[in-house]
């Protein structure tokens, strides 16, 4: 008697259609961490490069004590400061003699800690006291150097600070300016200092509010009058005089 028949089941497909489904999601999510990845460590690469720095020129708006300043943002020392608004001071960075801030071209300069001689640290805070360095010179610091000073080539006089002073280890630098108040800056002896260090500072009174006080390297005596003026008038020019 035959034995009836029976259905054959159909095979099984090796791969089913939600495997595919799930496979395919599986390699389209890690397509996007991958590429999430390349992008995140490019813009993570980009920010260590840049060391903190910024190449960016849109200004910054900043009130110090009632004035508004307008300054680049690659001028701009620290990164939180570049967000601009309300500060107690801003501290800026600028090539010399350009008066630039950072730029791919000028990142040795900025990154080099051999490059003293090409930058200049300027920070802008408010006025503290009535004279600046400038109108010091009388009734402080000729009280406080030996009488007789040493005339230079650069046409500075250099004074050496009374022993017992809190200023030991300084020199003072003045420079006559006809019709002007004098140029008088302290600066370290070069015993007292490290190698590419910017050792000289002086503060100037701008306006009727604020105060910026400039640090540089001795190599830089040689051009105090352009230095100076430099200063001084990028700091005037970044001021909203309000129209």
């Amino acid at each position: 008697m035959s034995q009836p028949l029976t259905a054959t089941p159909e095979p099984r497909p090796l791969v089913s259609q939600s495997f595919i489904l799930k496979s395919t999601i599986v390699i389209f999510l890690f397509g996007l961490l991958t590429v999430a990845v390349s992008v995140t460590g490019r813009w993570m690469g980009q920010r260590i490069a840049m060391g903190g720095h910024t190449v960016s020129t849109s200004l910054s708006t900043i009130l110090i004590n009632g004035e508004t300043l307008h300054i680049p943002a690659n001028a701009i020392r620290f990164e939180n400061q570049r967000s601009g608004g309300t500060m107690e001071r801003l501290d800026l960075y600028l090539l010399w003699p350009q008066m630039e801030g950072y730029t791919s071209g000028s990142r040795h300069a900025f990154n080099d800690t051999g490059n003293a001689d090409k930058m200049l640290f300027v920070t802008i805070k408010p006025m503290s006291m009535a004279i600046d360095m400038s109108q010091r010179l009388e009734p402080v610091y000729h009280r406080l150097v030996e009488p007789v000073g040493k005339s230079l080539a650069n046409g500075l006089t250099e004074y050496r600070f009374a022993s017992d002073t809190r200023y030991v280890g300084e020199l003072l630098y003045v420079g006559e300016r006809p019709g002007q108040a004098p140029f008088v800056v302290r600066c370290l002896e070069e015993t007292t200092f490290p190698k590419g260090s910017r050792n000289c500072m002086r503060d100037v009174n701008i306006g009727e509010n604020l105060n910026i006080d400039y640090r540089f390297s001795t190599s830089l005596l040689d051009h105090w009058k352009t230095l100076d003026a430099a200063i001084v008038d990028y700091a005037r020019n970044a001021i909203d005089r309000g129209g």
